[in-house]
């Protein structure tokens, strides 16, 4: 057991031995020493445990949280709207802003799960500042109509957005409360925050940065691509999926397709280039089992059919011999007492 953090030097070839409830102290003492560092939680709810515990000891630390989907594979469901936003802004920020110190948590299991192309999050979001000329009414326009918001009449849940003559209301992912900007023709007047239950402006802001709704864009290649692979299969499997998403609308379960969408994934171990990796080797069995129930569910789903197993999921061999090749801190549990 360590008992001075502060002192902790630490070593590749030894394992340590922690409590859960210290675990939080090791994270933190290892981030103030090397300032980018990747913990992988068992789960979501240990990533909130984990993210909890290391503000209250480092109020400051920036946080990133990267969690497995929070809906059942290969069932007709969709992700929450908290969960999607959490995982664009992870994978945004990791791709454009990678010089940032930070804490990056992630779900162990969601290493089984690939991501899109990485390509597909550069530059995947807009800089709106009110003394920027790219930040005129069109442009803005443009971009949430691509990037995947949905049109309201009144802005109270992320991913949404309203147009009323020169008045532009959006539910950004990546911030806390919708903001308001006031045109004068093509130029942004002023940017207000407001409250999405009264709607009143609450204050000003100079600029802001706006990420994309979704991780899957239905853009015209996209729609494309995913029609072309979709017509692979029998014709009496069920068309929904594939006439609604040819109409460029998601339904529930449209997540399942991420491959038919691109034509290569990749792996969130590949944006973890500067961290080194604190590695819980307890966890190593659920990890395991976690990827056998997914086989399990997926051969008695209505996806089999789709043949997609393989490709929206990497071997759990495989990941762990991608971990091998990082730079890993391990640390094993052993139970309080």
């Amino acid at each position: 057991m360590i008992f001075h953090f502060n002192d902790l030097k630490v070593t590749n070839n030894l394992t340590y031995n922690l409590t859960s409830d210290s675990i939080p102290w090791f994270i933190n003492t290892i981030f103030c020493k090397e300032k980018k560092l990747c913990y992988l939680c068992k789960d979501n709810n240990e990533i909130d445990f984990i993210q909890k515990n290391v503000k209250i000891l480092n109020p400051n630390i920036n946080i990133i949280k990267f969690p497995l989907w929070d809906f059942p594979l290969f069932n007709d469901i969709s992700p929450s709207v908290s969960n999607q936003k959490t995982r664009i802004n992870a994978l945004t920020r990791l791709v454009n802003f990678k010089n940032e110190d930070c804490l990056l948590l992630i779900s162990l299991s969601a290493l089984i799960v690939k991501i899109p192309p990485i390509s597909e999050f550069k530059k995947n979001y807009m800089y709106v500042d009110k003394n920027n000329q790219n930040s005129s009414i069109s442009n803005i326009k443009n971009f949430i109509i691509n990037k995947d918001y949905k049109r309201v009449d009144t802005v109270r849940e992320k991913f949404e957005y309203s147009i009323r003559g020169g008045i532009v209301d959006i539910f950004p992912s990546n911030l806390n409360l919708p903001v308001r900007l006031d045109y004068f023709g093509e130029h942004l007047d002023t940017i207000r925050v407001f409250d999405p239950i009264n709607q009143l402006s609450k204050k000003l802001i100079n600029s802001f940065y706006l990420f994309s709704a979704s991780e899957i864009s239905l853009k015209k290649e996209s729609i494309e691509s995913f029609r072309v692979n979709y017509r692979k299969y029998d014709s009496d499997i069920d068309k929904t999926f594939y006439e609604t998403i040819s109409n460029g609308q998601k339904i529930p379960g449209t997540e399942n397709f991420l491959p038919f969408f691109f034509e290569k994934l990749d792996s969130i171990l590949d944006l973890i280039t500067d961290q080194k990796i604190i590695f819980n080797e307890t966890n190593i069995d659920f990890f395991s089992s976690y990827f056998d129930e997914l086989k399990k569910n997926y051969e008695k789903s209505k996806y089999i059919d789709y043949n997609i197993f393989n490709q929206i999921t990497f071997d759990k061999n495989e990941i762990l011999k991608q971990l091998e090749k990082k730079k890993i801190i391990r640390i094993s549990n052993f139970t309080n007492y």
